[in-house]
Parts: C-alpha cells; structure tokens; sequence
C-alpha cells in the first residue's frame, strides 16, 4: 500500500513540474513575441531634375505592416555644402500614409534632403540626393549667382554654430529640444548621414559647458539604431548652455558641430 501511495505521489509530482515547465515555456514565447513595429519611411525623389522643374516629394510611412495616416513629416532641402541655409516644408497629410510637398528648382546644384518623420514616439529622418540641371555644390552655386564675395558673406554668418571639418557626403542633425527643464533627464539625439546612407560603427561624444564654466562634461553616446546616437544628460543649472557633438571613426573622419540650448525652471 505504501508503495502504491509513494509512486502515485511521484506520478503527480512528475504531472505538476511539467505543467509548470509548459506554462513556462508559453510565457517564454509570448515573452519573446513581444516586438516593436519599427517606423519606416519610403523616401525616394527623383535622382535629376531640370532647373525650374517642380518635384513633389513623397513620404510613405509604415508601422510594421500598417500605413500611419497620423505621423508628423517636414521635408528639409538644401544646397550640398550649406545646411546651415536649408528650407523646410511641412508634408501634406493624404490620409492614406502618403505625405507629400512640392518643390520648385530654380538652380543648377545638387540638394540633399531629409523627409524628418515623427509617429509612435519614433524618429526617423531618411537622406536622399537630387541633381538639378547641371548640379554644382553650394560654393559653385553661390559664386555662378552672386559672385564669391557674396557667398563668403552668406556663408559666414553661422561659423560659431557649426565647425564641421567637411568630409564628404557627412551630415549630422540634432534633434531639437522644445524644452528643457533643470534637473530633469534629457535625451541628446543625433542623426548622423554620410551621403544617403545612415552613418554607422563611429565615436560620438557631446561635450556641454556653460559660459564661465572651468570644466566640461563629457557624455559617450550609444548607437540606437542605424545612423542614430544618444545619450541622456541632466543639466544642474538654467541658462544657455553649449553642445558640441564630436564624430569620429578609426580612420580619419573628425567632425564637430555646436549647438546651444536654454534650460529653464
């Protein structure tokens, strides 16, 4: 009897353990199911245009395998080599995931462009060329149009915003920050582009100091996805403070641009 009452026991054990190592198993699944839909955006213009063409510009945003018919998209356009001057323009809403804006080319040069998308708490900022006419970066632009001194004129202007050593085809966008409050955590976000392609596997570290300050804080940033890298800082004082956010790679790539920011109460 007791032997019986002792294998019974075991058999019921045995029943138990493998009921909790199935559950265990289902959770494991769901737990490993769980993924975040990735924000996508098909940006793809035209590769040439004709000088005073009119190009519409497209964005078709995805969600994993859904159209957004609510994100926020601007496309940005400049001359190769001057940014610093580019042009913004809100995408028109189809509601059918498609974002749209025209744009007149009223110049031989080559643009770059960003189609800057924001859905789902997601930021994604595709990078693409286009050559009008003859194409011609922004110092060939400048000086066929207004003559060289005034493109060095035009160009000047912004020098202590941004020291970029210009390595070719390298562009770089930090996020802007609407507002930052004093002891809270911020994310720092850069968008690193060389050519049309995402910018990967480089050093990038933000220096930020205040005007008087002695020494400078320096933050590592993380790659969080491609061409994307972040840190998180908390500012201990309100003011005006400068950003200067260093790019490097194991070759020669040095580049460097500052920006500043104001942290309130």
């Amino acid at each position: 009897m007791k032997r019986m009452w002792f294998l019974l026991s075991t058999l019921i054990i045995l029943g138990v353990l493998a009921a909790c190592g199935s559950d265990n198993g289902n959770n494991d699944d769901e737990s490993n199911g769980d993924t975040i839909d990735i924000l996508e955006v098909e940006f793809n213009p035209p590769e040439t245009a004709s000088v005073g063409d009119t190009v519409t510009l497209e964005a078709i945003v995805t969600l994993g395998d859904d159209t957004v018919t609510d994100a926020e998209v601007k496309f940005e356009y400049w001359i190769s080599g001057d940014q610093d001057n580019s042009t913004f323009i809100d995408g028109v809403n189809n509601d059918d995931g498609t974002y749209t804006a025209d744009v007149t080319f009223d110049q031989d040069a080559e643009f770059e462009m960003y189609a800057h998308t924001d859905a789902a708490d997601q930021h994604t900022m595709p990078k693409r060329t286009i050559k009008v006419g003859e194409g011609g970066t922004a110092e060939a632009a400048y000086a066929e149009n207004a003559g060289h001194d005034d493109h060095n004129s035009h160009s000047d202007h912004n020098d202590d915003q941004h020291d970029s050593h210009g390595a070719e085809g390298f562009s770089m966008h930090f996020m802007e920050l609407d507002k930052i409050n004093v002891g809270a955590a911020t994310d720092l976000i850069v968008h690193l582009h060389l050519g049309d392609e995402p910018l990967e596997d480089v050093s990038v570290k933000y220096e930020i100091w205040q005007d008087g300050d002695e020494k400078h804080e320096w933050l590592d940033a993380e790659a969080t996805k491609a061409g994307e890298y972040k840190a998180v800082h908390s500012f201990s004082s309100t003011g005006t403070y400068s950003i200067q956010i260093h790019v490097e790679d194991e070759k020669d790539l040095h580049e460097h641009d500052t920006y500043t920011v104001d942290v309130t109460e």
